[in-house]
């Protein structure tokens, strides 16, 4: 069991008594960073079920903090890995309820993206893509959601619209690891494909 050590010592005249902190709240969110280490630990051990009870205790016990939102994702991982994909989406849908302003909520409509393109769900995945850009233009996952978007038209042979999207990854995120592969690659094939769609036809004779 560990000490709080209080070293009394006088105060000047005028001098207003220091507060001291709620010790309640101190145990609380020990017990929190035990349990979220804990968890941590399953988690990385590949122990999926003891790390879910644990990132289930870490995020009640720190609710509201920014390792009670790491714990909630973390929960829906365990429950991915578990192959329980509906309690996963329950869990990442309740996380950007409960902290849509948090600097994981991109990383969870990712996450929720993925999912759906294992239920082939692929209006759910268009829809995550378009909420990152949307709500969080500037977080880490933004130029994964243009080039995941942009894919999807590629993917369907949509050569107007794949245009549009690969000239705008292109020009919002030049700095991107991908940028040689639609610059080189993507870019020419797409071109060449709307070439040979209006290119006249000769008729046989």
């Amino acid at each position: 069991m560990g000490w709080i050590a209080l070293v009394v010592l006088p105060l000047k005249s005028g001098q207003a008594a220091p507060q001291l902190p709620d010790l309640k709240v101190v145990a609380r969110d020990n017990r929190a960073t035990v349990a979220l280490r804990k968890a941590d630990i399953f988690f990385t051990a590949k122990r999926y079920e003891e790390a879910l009870k644990a990132y289930k205790a870490a995020e009640t016990l720190g609710k509201g903090s920014e390792d009670s939102a790491w714990a909630l994702m973390q929960a829906g991982r365990c429950y991915r890995q578990l192959g329980e994909f509906r309690k996963a989406l329950e869990c990442y849908n309740h996380f950007l309820v409960t902290y849509r302003r948090s600097s994981l909520a991109d990383d969870v409509l990712m996450r929720i993206a993925a999912l759906d393109c294992l239920l082939e769900n692929q209006a759910g995945m268009a829809e995550c893509y378009k909420r990152i850009l949307k709500e969080y233009p500037d977080g880490d996952m933004a130029w994964q959601a243009q080039l995941s978007l942009a894919t999807m038209t590629y993917w369907s042979r949509d050569w107007v619209k794949a245009l549009k999207l690969h000239e705008e990854f292109v020009r919002k995120f030049p700095g991107s690891p991908c940028i040689e592969l639609v610059v080189a690659k993507r870019l020419p094939e797409i071109k060449a494909a709307l070439g040979a769609k209006k290119a006249p036809q000769t008729k046989k004779a």
